[in-house]
């Protein structure tokens, strides 16, 4: 079988179903879709589709920072270095839920929502590697 090259980035190999993709981006992640259709009539005869994850650079150690404002609540924020990173949060070896906590739109800021205290784990993962990082909640003159 031939090598049916649809762009200068990336190149498929149909006796194999190899898709190769040079150089690598993690914009090239999503979802892949290969139809294969008959050479003589045209007619669709299959099609896979896979999710394709990039992800060149492992996550870094996580940082949390807590805001301690004394008239509002709280806010913790997550940050590492890396591609793709996904946060998610615990309070003492549990999910954070929304009882405790509003987690901004991309997870990385929760806003602690009355008196919570505990302690707290922002994990910090991609498709090569994972961190996390526990801090106790405690703000000065917090009454516990």
């Amino acid at each position: 079988m031939a090598i049916v090259s649809c762009t200068k980035r990336w190149q498929f190999v149909p006796g194999n179903g190899t898709l190769i993709i040079n150089p690598a981006e993690s914009t090239d992640s999503g979802l892949y879709k290969v139809e294969i259709y008959e050479d003589s009539t045209g007619r669709l005869v299959g099609e896979q589709e896979a999710v394709l994850n990039i992800a060149a650079a492992p996550v870094s150690d996580a940082d949390l920072s807590i805001s301690c404002p004394i008239t509002a609540e709280r806010r913790v924020r997550c940050s590492s270095n890396g591609d793709s990173p996904q946060y998610s949060w615990s309070l003492d070896g549990r999910a954070l839920s929304g009882a405790d906590a509003d987690l901004s739109t991309d997870n990385q800021t929760v806003l602690l929502k009355g008196n919570v205290i505990g302690q707290l784990t922002c994990t910090v993962s991609n498709h090569i590697s994972t961190t996390s990082i526990t801090r106790v909640l405690f703000c000065p003159g917090q009454l516990l």
